[in-house]
């Protein structure tokens, strides 16, 4: 059942989400995550409404916690996904140029390159800013649920 607080988690961590492919353009222009942008956008986005419609939304819903802890666990959650999910579309994107003799080479490949992306989490003004923008789509929540039950 839709409501009020699953709406505004699902767009404010989307938003979030989307807004965190500049920064990350921005930081590591060397990976060309340019290439690919409708793609990854509409990757950011999803997993945004993914992470704030299901898990975001339905603990603020259930009084599971406060908007600024949840946020940043939001925050955390789509950004762990989303290093995946781009690590799994670079590998996905070596096989279709044949870059791997074996399929166990693509599998070790995966968790390389997934691995390399969770990296570019450590860097403080990409966590930093995954951080304060999961808090804020926490508070929104949050707010949207005292509002509107």
């Amino acid at each position: 059942m839709p409501t009020a607080a699953r709406l505004i988690a699902a767009f404010a961590l989307a938003a979030a989400c989307v807004a965190m492919y500049p920064i990350l353009l921005i930081q590591y222009p060397e990976e060309r995550f340019d290439l690919n942008q409708e793609i990854l956008l509409g990757l950011f986005a999803g997993v945004g409404l993914m992470v704030g419609w299901f898990s975001l939304g339905k603990r603020i819903s259930y009084k599971l916690g406060s908007g600024i802890p949840l946020g940043m666990r939001a925050a955390v959650t789509c950004a762990v996904w989303i290093a995946g999910l781009v690590g799994l579309l670079q590998v996905l994107d070596r096989m279709g140029r044949h870059s791997y003799q074996e399929p166990m080479q693509a599998v070790l490949d995966l968790v390389g390159t997934a691995w390399s992306y969770f990296g570019f989490l450590l860097d403080w003004k990409v966590a930093g800013a995954a951080l304060f923008l999961g808090i804020t789509a926490g508070m929104l929540t949050e707010n949207a649920n005292r509002r509107w039950r």
